[in-house]
């Protein structure tokens, strides 16, 4: 995910001070839908890290003050049908999916994640590939 226009965030920057993306996304090694911190623990982190208050750091403590979450543009929505578990995928890392975000100012879509990106993986990697792995509205 990448921020709304006003509060950039650069994974490039973060990913450089060895913060890990389970510091930012808790959900990163388990849950089945990604989530973020919000705005209290960027706020946390930026403060603890000492560093300086740019206008984009103020933002983020404001909206911490005042309780409300930072909108971020999601950049991988699956659709609804489709059941995903990062959990699942833990021994998988997160550029197989989301590319070498790591190294990006701005987060884009680099991988198409479909179905045959997904099954192709399944196969090449002795997964279970079949429908109701993925497709079972009861998860």
């Amino acid at each position: 995910m990448f921020a709304a226009a006003l509060i950039p965030f650069s994974h490039r920057q973060h990913a450089s001070r060895k913060v890990e993306c389970v510091s930012c996304h808790p959900n990163a090694g388990g849950g089945s839908r990604m989530g973020t911190i919000g705005a209290q623990g960027c706020a946390n982190c930026h403060r603890t890290a000492g560093l300086p208050a740019t206008p984009a750091l103020q933002r983020i403590d404001e909206s911490a003050r005042r309780g409300r979450a930072i909108r971020w543009e999601r950049v991988h929505e699956l659709p609804r049908w489709v059941w995903f578990s990062h959990g699942r995928h833990r021994k998988t890392t997160c550029a197989t999916c989301h590319g070498q975000v790591a190294q990006r100012d701005l987060a884009e879509e680099e991988v198409t994640i479909n179905m045959q990106f997904c099954r192709d993986c399944h196969l090449a990697n002795n997964a279970r590939a079949v429908c109701g792995t993925c497709h079972n509205e009861k998860k």
